[in-house]
């Protein structure tokens, strides 16, 4: 079995990660449409994880629209708040992770 170039085996790793964050996105959104209507729904101050890029400061929930742009090979994921603030990552304004 050929185990591919160390930029094709990179490169897949970066698909992986990008389909894993997706993946966590799609389901927080599922879990928030299957909320029954009548009651708000608040997310815990813990999610699944967290997003943020290499090249910025900032920090996001899985939900967050600007979590949309970051590009795979930039993508970071937390395990938790705690984590992405020891990294030196702030908070995203717009949806205050």
């Amino acid at each position: 079995m050929n185990g591919g170039s160390p930029t094709e085996v990179e490169a897949l790793r970066g698909r992986v990660a990008r389909l894993e964050a997706l993946n966590t996105r799609l389901v927080y959104e599922n879990q928030q449409l299957q909320q029954p209507q009548g009651q708000s729904f608040e997310p815990s101050d813990e999610e699944p994880c967290y997003l943020a890029s290499r090249t910025r400061s900032t920090f996001h929930r899985p939900s967050c629209e600007w979590a949309r742009y970051i590009p795979t090979y930039k993508l970071i994921e937390f395990a938790s708040h705690r984590e992405a603030v020891e990294a030196g990552y702030k908070p995203c304004k717009t949806c205050r992770a």
